[in-house]
C-alpha cells in the first residue's frame, strides 16, 4: 500500500510540475534499503538459538518482488497523472494514453526556451553563471545564512554518520537531496524555486 500512495503522490506531483517524476528514483532506493533492514533483522535473528530456522531472503525474491513493486509505482503513478494532468492525453478516456501532441510541443517549447543556445532576452540572465548561483542562492536567500550554514552542516554530517555505518538510516533523505540539488545546480537556470523539494530535508 506504500507503493501505491507512492505512485499516486508522484503522479500528481508530476502533474503539477513535470520534472518532479525526478521522485522516482526514490522508490527503488527505499525498497533496497528496506530490503537490507529486513535482512539485517534476520541476521540478528539466526545469532540468537532460539531463531535456528530464520533464514535470509533469497536474492532472487528480493529481485522479483522489488521488480513488481517497480511496475505497480509505475502504473499507478501513470494513472494518477492521467487524472490530473489531462491536458497531456488526446482524449477524455481514461484508459486513452495517448500523448496530445500540443502539449508535448508545449513541453519542448519550454525545454528550448531553457537552453543556453536560445537567444531570448529573459534568458540572458543565467549567461556567465557559475555552478555554484543555486547553491549560493538557497543558502543566503532561500533558507537565509544562519539557517542554510546549519541546513548543509546537517546534511554533511548525515554523510559523515553513513561513513560510520549508519547508512541505512539516512542513505533515502540523503541521496534524494544530493542528486536532485545536483541535477538542479547543473541547469542552465538554475532558479531558486526549483530547489524547493530539497528544502523540507535541509531546513
Amino acid at each position: 500500500y506504500l507503493t501505491i500512495a507512492f505512485g499516486i503522490a508522484l503522479g500528481m506531483a508530476a502533474a503539477s510540475k513535470l520534472n518532479a517524476v525526478a521522485m522516482a528514483v526514490v522508490l527503488p532506493i527505499a525498497l533496497v534499503v528496506r530490503n537490507f533492514k529486513a535482512n539485517s533483522r534476520r541476521s540478528d535473528q539466526i545469532s540468537d538459538p532460539d531463531h535456528e530456522q530464520v533464514v535470509l531472503r533469497p536474492v532472487e525474491d528480493f529481485i522479483v518482488k522489488t521488480f513488481v513493486f517497480l511496475v505497480i509505482g509505475a502504473v499507478i503513478s501513470l494513472l494518477a497523472f492521467r487524472v490530473f494532468q489531462p491536458y497531456a492525453f488526446s482524449g477524455p478516456g481514461f484508459f486513452d494514453l495517448k500523448l496530445n501532441p500540443e502539449w508535448v510541443q508545449n513541453v519542448r517549447e519550454q525545454l528550448l526556451q531553457a537552453n543556453p543556445n536560445t537567444d531570448l532576452p529573459w534568458a540572458l540572465q543565467w549567461a556567465r553563471r557559475n555552478h555554484l548561483y543555486s547553491f549560493q542562492n538557497l543558502t543566503v536567500w532561500g533558507l537565509g545564512l544562519p539557517l542554510g550554514i546549519l541546513a548543509w552542516a546537517g546534511f554533511l554530517g548525515m554523510g559523515w554518520r553513513m561513513l560510520k555505518g549508519e547508512w541505512r538510516q539516512h542513505i533515502l533523505l540523503w541521496s534524494w537531496t544530493a542528486i536532485y540539488f545536483i541535477w538542479q545546480s547543473l541547469q542552465y537556470n538554475p532558479t531558486m524555486r526549483y530547489q524547493l523539494p530539497v528544502y523540507p530535508l535541509l531546513g
